[in-house]
């Protein structure tokens, strides 16, 4: 019985056996996978090259030129594309990993004539044009997804090429080795270990129509960073979208070629017809006409053949470097849409001409002199690989969209900014990466970030940046204290010298609470001046602070202040100098600002002034009678809108992702309860910035209104930049950004007025290596009047501006260290008889970030 159990387990084994064998074998052999690379003629790897088979099964090759195929069988034909070059057709598949080379083609793609018949082309292009805002995705009334990104500079250690490089010296007796350059051999040995950097983000993105888009950061990983820099976040370097007017690749717009400005743009070719499991692809190359000389993009799109929608875009920039964009677009077939799924960035050194301009200028590649570098004709090199070694490295971004939901119903909450990071992105655990990381890392990426850590703490740069952040707001900071760099000197012409110390307690006290304080001394009118304050932040996401101050210290009169500017470094504008009338303040106040959207700021102050004229001063009317010293009891309200900016929101605080233009700032004055003078003011200010080829053109406009009696303290002023009884050549000093440079301080006094600025900005003109400025040309108009000048008596002679005043300045600035020089004259009814009184020159000084 025994025996026959067995034999039967036997038989039913083997049975089993046979049949997994069967169906291992039948996966096995039912897929086929080709691997390989795609090489250009010089052996440099092509990537995004299209690799498909004579079924119209296909893939792209990576940022290393490779692919990889996953077929049910071997195929009779495959066919490797790339524009600019020859299209290959392989039909020998007897090796397990092919290596590909492709012949760029002579000719360029030629203009197309149009003779009795359109380019084929078009049908697509201008159904692509006309069905744009049924195929963006803003025609979604929801969407969410969850995204991962990843940074990454390095090369492949194949394609660098290793050696000892030998540098001999020449000279009369002949040559003698003078040194070993072992620079390739190390390249090869760290791209070996580790990539040269790495970062990674991983974020949930929520989007509700006519609210707007979110994303919200949940995990950041930078290389050798404890807190990532939150500002890189803000580079656009390639847009999400391809159905705006303009495509960003980084920080740069280009005409998109779905539009019908791209129609007077580009020329445009059918290269190939796909067949994809939902319709026939036409695949269409764009190249800007060789009548336009600006730089422009060329690339390839994939059109779908019904809706015109775009499956896949390729966007090519030429130049000192070479990028090259990518988008891949999933099709949903309820919502009927094609959504950007995977986007990936390559930027390798190029062989181009000429400086190529990145984020506004901020990154500039290449040089307009090819022969600024002068070789040493006395050094030989027995091997010159380091330029071709450079060539191979890349810096790769690549983004995957994934648990992507349409038009499900949601909530974006927090909209104050398009980008906000959880308090904890920057200590998640690997755990948590692994549910978010659709490229999973490497030996090479993991020993990154041991090698970067290391490197940056032993540099200390992440204290660097950190210092270099605050020092543009006008602190210095410490481990817990952030120093205030404006508090630490100053002159003006009424307290001479002063010298102090201040400043306010930083992130690691505490986010939530700051408190500020600061004293000083002035050694021309022996006075001390301080300040304490604190403020507690009541919510992170709209920015909402509540906070209390007392302030002993002096102010210019005439002053308008707006209560939502940030505070500067002093020296982005150095006019105080000239400054020689204060006025004593003892203020108490309180004040709540927050933030009603992302781009619209807002704070309510209140404040109790005791104030002491430091000149004297009666004002008297039918109604008032009040000596030098009275109380003001003031409430301010101040809403700053920047319409087209957009912000982030992190740990540390709130950050501009993009200033734009315009922006506007209103104020509200009004005096309360037992003030000696009883009035309210109206001030506005609009900022507006037009960029054209010529240069930034910057129009400042301000206007105040008042109505009641005001102090002298309170009036509005001239704007003016001389001090009182100076003329050429002894009013030479520094320069304002906004200030009348040939009026007087207090030489106007108004209780309503208006100023006009425009300035217009060339670009940077060089004359040498040495000798380059920056050419500004200005022109300053104000109105104004004061309707009670009778009833203040004072030792100054109080004028209005009702008659206009006006100049005209031209200012050569940044020819050394940000430093300038700037001539300036009246214009029109403000001209007096006295050439002195009319002309200025002063420096100018302009700090370049």
């Amino acid at each position: 019985m025994m025996r026959y159990i067995n034999s039967s387990k036997l038989y039913i084994m083997k049975k089993t056996l046979l049949i997994l064998s069967i169906l291992i074998h039948s996966l096995l052999f039912s897929q086929e996978v080709l691997r390989g690379i795609v090489l250009d003629e010089q052996q440099n790897p092509l990537p995004f090259a299209n690799v498909y088979t004579d079924s119209k099964h296909g893939t792209m090759t990576t940022v290393d030129g490779e692919f990889t195929l996953n077929l049910k069988e071997k195929p009779s034909v495959l066919y490797v594309s790339y524009v600019g070059f020859k299209t290959q057709k392989t039909t020998k598949f007897d090796k397990n990993y092919l290596t590909i080379t492709l012949e760029a083609k002579a000719n360029k793609l030629a203009e197309v004539v149009l003779i009795a018949k359109e380019n084929p082309a078009l049908k697509y292009i201008k159904g692509a044009i006309a069905n744009r805002k049924e195929n963006d995705i803003k025609s979604l009334d929801y969407y969410n997804y969850d995204s991962y990104e990843k940074l990454v500079v390095t090369a492949n250690p194949d394609s660098i090429q290793s050696s000892i490089d030998t540098v001999y010296i020449k000279n009369k007796e002949g040559k003698r080795v003078m040194h070993l350059d072992s620079t390739n051999y190390e390249l090869k040995k760290t791209l070996i270990r580790s990539h040269f950097y790495m970062t990674e983000k991983a974020s949930e993105i929520k989007y509700k129509r006519h609210v707007g888009r979110k994303e919200t950061v949940l995990a950041t990983h930078m290389a050798g960073f404890k807190q990532p820099i939150y500002e890189l976040f803000a580079l656009k370097f390639q847009d999400f979208s391809f159905y705006e007017d303009t495509y960003t690749i980084m920080g740069a717009n280009y005409i998109n070629p779905i539009t019908n400005k791209g129609l007077k743009t580009y020329n445009y070719k059918i290269l190939d017809t796909l067949i994809s499991s939902k319709d026939s692809i036409f695949l269409i190359h764009f190249k800007q006409k060789a009548t336009i000389k600006t730089k422009g993009i060329e690339g390839l799109l994939y059109i779908e053949n019904k809706e015109f929608a775009l499956t896949k875009v390729l966007a090519e920039l030429k130049g000192a470097i070479n990028i090259k964009a990518k988008q891949d677009f999933a099709y949903h077939p309820n919502e009927q849409i094609w959504f950007p799924e995977n986007m990936e960035l390559l930027i390798k050194k190029g062989e181009g001409a000429g400086e190529s301009n990145f984020f506004g200028g901020m990154v500039r590649v290449g040089s307009n002199n090819t022969n600024t570098a002068k070789k040493d004709s006395t050094l030989i090199k027995h091997n010159e690989l380091l330029n071709k070694n450079q060539q191979a490295m890349y810096l790769s971004i690549k983004t995957n969209n994934f648990n992507i939901k349409l038009n499900e119903p949601l909530k974006v909450k927090n909209v104050s900014s398009a980008i906000e990071f959880d308090d904890n992105s920057a200590n998640r655990t690997a755990a948590f990466w692994n549910k978010y990381r659709t490229d999973s890392i490497t030996l090479r990426g993991k020993e990154t970030y041991v090698v970067m850590d290391s490197l940056v703490k032993e540099e200390g740069i992440e204290k660097k940046i950190n210092q270099g952040r605050k020092l543009l707001h006008g602190y210095f900071p410490t481990k817990y204290i952030d120093i205030n760099i404006n508090k630490l000197f100053n002159y003006n012409r009424y307290e001479g010298f002063r010298l102090g110390i201040g400043g306010k307690t930083n992130e690691n006290i505490s986010r939530k609470y700051v408190a500020d304080a600061y004293a000083a001394y002035g050694f021309g009118n022996k006075k001390f001046n301080y300040h304490g304050g604190l403020s507690v932040r009541l919510n992170k996401n709209t920015n909402t602070w509540f906070g209390v101050n007392y302030t002993d210290d002096v102010y210019a009169i005439n002053s308008s202040v707006f209560i939502t500017d940030k505070e500067q470094l002093f020296v982005q504008d150095l006019s105080f100098l000239n400054n020689q009338f204060f006025y004593n303040n003892r203020t108490t106040s309180a004040y709540i600002k927050h933030d009603l959207r992302s781009n619209v700021a807002t704070r309510l102050q209140i404040d109790y002034n005791k104030i002491e004229n430091t000149i004297p001063y009666v004002y008297n009317s039918a109604t008032t009678h009040v000596l030098g010293e009275y109380d003001l009891t003031l409430a301010k309200l101040g809403i700053q809108w920047n319409p087209f900016a957009t912000y982030m929101n992190t740990p540390n605080g709130k950050i501009t992702l993009q200033n734009a233009y315009p922006k506007i700032t209103v104020q509200l004055t009004k005096s309360l309860g037992n003030s000696d003078f009883d009035f309210g003011k109206f001030e506005i200010k609009m900022l507006e910035r037009l960029s054209t080829g010529l240069g930034n053109t910057d129009f400042t406009f301000m206007m105040g209104v008042s109505q009641g009696e005001l102090p002298i303290t309170h009036l509005f002023g001239g704007r003016g930049n001389v001090g009182v009884g100076r003329k050429f050549p002894s009013s030479f000093n520094i320069a304002g950004l906004s200030k009348f440079e040939t009026m007087e301080k207090a030489q106007f006094f108004a209780d309503q007025y208006a100023f006009f600025q425009i300035r217009h900005s060339l670009k940077k003109v060089k004359i040498s290596k040495h000798i380059h400025f920056s050419p500004s040309i200005i022109y300053r108009f104000i109105l104004g009047d004061i309707n009670d000048i009778a009833n203040h008596s004072t030792t100054l002679t109080m004028r209005s501006v009702s008659n206009g005043f006006s100049e005209a300045g031209l200012e050569l600035n940044n020819i050394f260290s940000g430093l300038g020089l700037g001539m300036y004259h009246r214009l029109g009814a403000s001209k007096t008889p006295v050439f002195e009184e009319n002309f200025a020159l002063k420096m100018t000084y302009r700090l370049r970030f």
